[in-house]
This record gives structure tokens, sequence and C-alpha cells, in this order.
């Protein structure tokens, strides 16, 4: 199946079907659909900032477990 639909096996809300169609009328509208362009590389951005190599992630990775270790909130583990 291409393009939104409802899950079958999940309970739907009585709005589900309205919701639904309204969606995919937005996604008829030209501007939406650039609007959404414009918008999925800023959130990938966020998500994944391509600017950063597998090594910087991994020393990110380690910096937020040195400073999870050092919280004196959280207690001992």
């Amino acid at each position: 199946m291409k393009g939104p639909y409802l899950d079958p096996l999940n309970l739907q809300t009585k709005y589900s079907a309205v919701l639904l169609n309204l969606f995919r009328f937005l996604l008829q509208l030209p501007d939406y659909v650039q609007r959404l362009q414009r918008h999925y590389p800023m959130f990938r951005d966020s998500v994944e900032p391509s600017d950063r190599g597998q090594d910087s992630l991994e020393t990110y990775r380690l910096e937020n477990r040195r400073k999870r270790h050092r919280d004196p909130k959280r207690g001992c583990r």
C-alpha cells in the first residue's frame, strides 16, 4: 500500500477516517508538500547533525556518559 492509511490492526477513533482524509487532502497541495520538503532536512540535522563523523558521535556519547556519572543527583549504581 502506498500513501497514508489507517492500520487495520489497531483501534481507531470516530475521527480517524476524517483526519486521514484531511491529511490526504493536504498532501495534494503543492505548498504543503514543499513545506514538508523544506522542513525534513532541518529535522534530520537536528536528529543526526551531518557535520559530525562517526568518531565525533562516539566522543559525544562518551562525554554524556561521563556527565551522567558525575551528576550528584543520580545515586550510586
